[in-house]
């Protein structure tokens, strides 16, 4: 009987989870309530707090969820590329998929919004995002990638939050269409193009190195919940819209 009591308490509050995920979106994060959560969820009010010292523990245990799953999915994809401009290009593919205004995209910048004003978000989120920079960085390290790896990797890691936003306000700004600036950027540090391995030495523009590098896990990390919604849950380019969004 206790092994199923726990397993009824751990499905309700992954209930909650994934109703404070949807809700973030649609509301806005200030807006969201416990008596709203508690409708999506199909709980009474009381159990929210039976599981949440504070609507706001709920909300940052769902945004910090969804953004483990949505950086390790990621950078695992992104360190799956053998040559750098490959990566470029898949990952400003993959933002093509986002409009900047649908709900993974809401969701994240709500999440951004909200750490400037609460401490412990800000500093778990900074983990997070420095865990997937770090692998960023390893990826580019083990591509033959000249530079300074960690400045890069940042400066991919803010194009891509830069991107999303310049998307909500501009529909019509394709992604794809950055790649250009975007491989430029890189082959700066390299001094061949975006050559790695034995292809750059060789001056053949291109090359895919042997080696694939170390590339650590991203956004999974102490006290974290995952939310089974991460990437899923929240389709890209359309769904539920926060209301007066664009």
């Amino acid at each position: 009987m206790a092994h199923v009591s726990a397993e009824r308490g751990k499905a309700t509050r992954q209930r909650l989870l994934d109703a404070a995920v949807a809700l973030v979106p649609e509301v806005g994060w200030s807006a969201v309530t416990t008596r709203m959560v508690a409708e999506r969820a199909g709980v009474a009010p009381g159990v929210v707090h039976y599981h949440f010292a504070s609507v706001t523990d709920l909300l940052a245990a769902a945004g910090l969820g969804f953004t483990a799953v949505l950086l390790d999915q990621v950078a695992a994809e992104l360190c799956a590329r053998q040559e750098i401009g490959e990566g470029v290009d898949w990952l400003l593919g993959e933002l093509s998929r986002y409009s900047g205004t649908d709900p993974a995209s809401l969701l994240v910048v709500e999440m951004f919004l909200a750490a400037t004003r609460l401490p412990d978000l800000r500093e778990r989120l900074g983990e997070q995002v420095g865990r997937f920079r770090s692998a960023v960085a390893s990826w580019l390290a083990g591509r033959g990638y000249e530079g300074d790896a960690d400045a890069a990797a940042a400066m991919l890691a803010a194009a891509v939050d830069g991107i999303m936003l310049h998307r909500a306000l501009d529909p019509g700004l394709n992604p794809a269409a950055l790649s250009t600036p975007l491989r430029a950027m890189f082959g700066a540090g390299s001094g061949t193009g975006l050559g790695t391995g034995a292809g750059a030495e060789s001056g053949t523009g291109l090359g895919t190195e042997a080696s694939t590098g170390s590339c650590p896990g991203s956004g999974t990390g102490p006290n974290t919940e995952t939310s089974p919604g991460s990437g899923t849950g929240l389709g890209a380019g359309g769904g539920t819209r926060r209301k007066g969004a664009m």
